[in-house]
């Protein structure tokens, strides 16, 4: 019976601590500061790449870049090279915060983070969440 508990133990804590693959997973993050939408869309492609959509109020339409991913069990490390030590982005699995950092040559030069109450696991596409978001934001303008 030990045995048996011990395997088990083994092949549950190996999931929790292997490579999870979300695909078809989706999370999306919106925020405003100084009268900017910024909008941010996750959609894990596959077991090892996910397309990153990103859009603010001053463009007309959306973005997207190819990353790869890697998890652990508290966060998703995103970066453009497979099997890199690097992030450019790393989600926190708790709580979905978004930290964003761009780099170049080891110097960090900008990124734009989101807070944990700003994402959400989202289950439409991730251009309907764009639509929708600056729609929202834009209904009451006059003109």
């Amino acid at each position: 019976m030990k045995k048996l508990i011990i395997v088990l133990i083994f092949f549950l804590s190996f999931h929790v601590y292997g490579n999870d693959d979300l695909t078809g997973k989706k999370i999306v993050c919106e925020d405003e500061k100084n009268d900017i939408i910024y909008l941010r869309g996750f959609n894990f492609d596959n077991n090892k790449k996910v397309t990153v959509w990103s859009q603010t109020s001053r463009q007309n339409k959306p973005s997207s870049f190819q990353y790869y991913y890697r998890t652990t069990p508290t966060t998703i490390d995103l970066d453009v090279e497979e099997n890199s030590n690097t992030s450019t982005f790393i989600i926190k699995r708790k709580n979905l915060e978004v930290d964003y950092k761009l780099s170049f040559e080891n110097k960090n030069l900008a990124g734009y983070d989101y807070k944990a109450e700003k994402c959400s696991i989202w289950n439409g596409p991730i251009l309907d969440f764009f639509y929708l978001g600056i729609l929202l934001e834009t209904q009451d303008n006059k003109i």
